[in-house]
């Protein structure tokens, strides 16, 4: 009985150990180990395995599915095989830039604003909306830009519009009213980027269709530390121009407004500079442990 069952068990192992799905290039042969009376066969073959090898080359670019079965007789499972065409790229490393531009336009920050009556506004409470959201629609009209967002803004001349923005993977709505500010300009209190801009390597170039490709990783917001959902790109040529080593001097940072956040990325732990300045925003990355005080200067 006992080498009934460990024959039965070295059967199982071995069916289960055959894989689903095979992914090869046009040309290439597969070998798959198998048992004696295990038969994987396609429409063009089929292969009673007496040895331990199952073997077989695909020439025909798509997908294809083998049949296992015991004995011919009882159906076990199906592989599928997908051949995909063999290409020659060159490979590169050089530096480039790189502009992402994102699906709507994303809230970095909040401030209040003061009116023109001098009181002290803040639109965005109560909307829903948070830093890091897309802001994707005003009143059903598309934003694309930050451009777009600040004629809707301006249409409405302080009535209240409807937004529609995405919120991690979630859309929601709703309702703000703009607020005239002293230079007679309608204010939401929110801080919007519509693109990022930075430095890769181009890993590879595919000569015959003229594309370029480079490992990616996730790309995430400096101000917010949000994943960027983005709807197009492009590159331009770059430069290393030089290599500054890092020094103790303390970094001064100035606006109308600093935020320091404290967040954790990849298990490491970083403080973000975020400072505000004549209505642009700027930030910084930095490892917490390298920032040893922080102090606020008066002016």
């Amino acid at each position: 009985m006992f080498y009934i069952i460990f024959f039965i068990f070295i059967y199982v192992v071995s069916i289960d150990n055959i894989p689903q799905t095979i992914e090869i290039f046009q040309g290439e042969e597969i070998n798959i180990p198998t048992l004696w009376g295990i038969k994987i066969s396609n429409e063009d073959e089929s292969i009673e395995t007496s040895s331990t090898l199952y073997s077989s080359t695909f020439n025909e670019i798509g997908e294809e599915k083998l049949e296992v079965s015991l004995f011919d007789k009882i159906r076990l499972k199906t592989i599928n095989v997908n051949v995909i065409e063999d290409v020659d790229v060159i490979p590169v490393g050089e530096i480039v830039g790189i502009k992402l531009y994102t699906n709507g336009v994303m809230v970095v920050g909040m401030a209040s604003i003061e009116g023109e009556d001098g009181n002290i506004y803040k639109p965005y409470q109560d909307t829903g909306i948070q830093e890091g959201d897309c802001i994707t629609y005003v009143n059903g009209t598309e934003i694309a830009s930050t451009e777009d967002l600040t004629e809707e803004i301006n249409k409405s001349l302080g009535n209240e519009i409807e937004l529609t923005f995405n919120h991690k993977e979630e859309t929601r709505t709703g309702k703000i009213k703009s607020v005239k500010n002293k230079d007679g300009k309608y204010k939401l209190g929110l801080w919007v980027r519509d693109s990022a801009a930075g430095v890769g390597t181009v890993t590879f170039y595919n000569e015959d269709t003229k594309c370029f490709s480079a490992l990616g990783h996730a790309i995430t917001d400096i101000d917010t530390g949000e994943v960027l959902t983005t709807s197009s790109g492009e590159i331009d040529t770059a430069r290393i121009l030089s290599i500054v080593k890092g020094q103790k001097d303390p970094i001064i940072y100035s606006g109308d407004r600093i935020d320091i956040l404290d967040f954790e990325m990849n298990g490491e732990k970083f403080k973000q500079i975020r400072y505000f300045k004549k209505g642009f925003s700027k930030s910084e990355l930095l490892k917490a442990d390298l920032i040893t005080k922080v102090v606020e200067i008066e002016k």
